[in-house]
Order: C-alpha cells, then structure tokens, then sequence
C-alpha cells in the first residue's frame, strides 16, 4: 500500500476516486482528524506498478505540475565546452556594434555591409571585395538584436563546433570561403 496525497475536499476526494476508477487504478481512502476538526482523506493505492500514474492523476487534479524530466541529449549538449571560434565571434560582433554607435564606426559597418551605394546589385563584390559576402553576419543594429543573436550563436555554436570542427566557421564543408565570383557588366 502506497499514500499518494492528502486531501481536505469531499468533492476533490470524489472527483479523484472518479478518476482512478475510470483508469482501473485500486484505492482506498482512509479518513482522519486534523486541526481544526477538519478532515483529512488520504488517498492509498494498492498496487505499486499504479503508484506513478495514480500520482499523476493526483497532481493534475490539485493542480501540481507534472515533473519535468530532462532529455540526457539535452545534458549532453550543454556539456560541450566552447573552443576560441565560438567566443570570438561574439567579442568581435560586439566590439563591432559598440564601435558603430560612433561617427567613425558608422563608415566601418558601410564598408562591410553587403552593399553600399545601390549603384548596381553587389557592383562592389564584383569589383573585388568579397568580403562583403561574410562580413554582413558580424553586424547588428539594435540591442534587442544583437542579444537575441549573439545567445542563439552561444547556444548552436558550440554544438556545430563540436559536430563540424571548428574550423567550419571558416572553412564550410572544406571549400573555404573565399570563392571565385564572376564579373558581371
């Protein structure tokens, strides 16, 4: 015989050997004296291997939330250390967005943002700076912006870190890069 819980209600009490019965689970309720001259019904199941689903139905019904149990994959992830790539990559996008809050930085995000001057689609990739294609990912343009990206970045960096290496952030699938862009005219 197993006391899952106590109760004070003889409507809750009803209610929860209502809902045993309808899952086949034995009970039995005992009934006692409390302070106060109040009842106290203690609900009792019979059988072990019922024991964690009549508890459960006990908890739903007082309003206990359901234990929570923690994936090991989970625990597995956030026991991966970080390596330098990961961390880095935060300092300098910080730094980044610091330093554009001045006049001087503003010039420093216009030369590495994808475009500057809306001349031509990507005329400046064309005529050789190839940088532009990776250096947009390092820039942000609001507090709300950079926090959100630099935990997701903290989070799912380690984890490609460890699965790709880390020299995946600079090297993708093993073709760098820096690649050959035609020039267009």
């Amino acid at each position: 015989m197993h006391r899952i819980g106590e109760l004070q209600d003889h409507e809750a009490v009803a209610e929860l050997g209502e809902s045993l019965t309808k899952k086949g689970i034995p009970y039995h309720i005992s009934q006692a004296m409390g302070e106060n001259h109040h009842k106290i019904y203690t609900v009792i199941i019979e059988n072990p291997e019922d024991v964690e689903e009549a508890t459960s139905v006990f908890n739903t019904l007082t309003g206990i939330p359901p234990s929570f149990e923690i994936p090991p994959e989970y625990e597995k992830i956030r026991s991966i250390q970080f390596t330098p790539i990961t961390p880095s990559f935060i300092i300098v996008c910080v730094l980044l967005y610091i330093f554009s809050l001045f006049p001087l930085g503003k010039e420093l995000v216009e030369l590495l943002s994808l475009f500057s001057k809306p001349k031509q689609f990507l005329s400046e990739i064309q005529d050789g700076q190839i940088w532009r294609l990776f250096t947009p990912m390092l820039l942000h343009f609001s507090i709300p912006h950079i926090l959100f990206n630099m935990v997701m970045f903290k989070e799912f960096g380690k984890v490609i870190e460890f699965s790709k290496g880390a020299s995946f952030f600079l090297y993708p699938r093993g073709k760098g890069i820096l690649f050959f862009v035609p020039r267009v005219r």
